[in-house]
């Protein structure tokens, strides 16, 4: 990527937060032409929306609102992964799936069929119980 591409990026960056109090964080693997067009997104999303990111009908965002101690923050993570745009770069996501199971999601836009989330719940507790290979203290 070029100059003026990065330089585009740093304006998005800037104008995001002064005129929208809005940071957009992504994976530092996200190619920068991805990261250009994603932020591309968010400025237009946020430009639409207005300054005023909260529902009317919730009490607490009115509050926070009128004290003025809120940032949105875009991250393009829905917790859908199949659909996910930069699931290729997502560490939570190759944490949680293989790359074969990536593949999949990504061919047909769902979650393998024989993929649940308490594989992963077991996968976790296999790592965190597991004994140190170098006889150091667990996690």
């Amino acid at each position: 990527m070029g100059d003026d591409e990065k330089i585009r990026i740093a304006a998005l960056a800037q104008a995001l937060w002064k005129e929208f109090r809005t940071v957009v964080e992504l994976p530092e693997a996200v190619p920068e032409a991805m990261r250009l067009q994603l932020m591309e997104e968010a400025y237009a999303e946020v430009q639409l929306e207005g300054n005023d990111p909260f529902d009317d009908d919730c009490p607490i965002c009115r509050m926070l609102a009128a004290e003025g101690n809120w940032t949105r923050h875009y991250d393009f993570c829905s917790g859908w992964c199949p659909g996910c745009r930069i699931v290729d770069w997502c560490e939570t996501a190759n944490r949680q799936h293989s790359k074969e199971e990536i593949a999949w999601m990504k061919a047909h836009g769902d979650y393998p069929p024989d993929w649940s989330p308490a594989d992963e719940l077991t996968r976790h507790h296999l790592v965190q119980d597991a004994e140190p290979v170098d006889g150091s203290a667990g996690n």
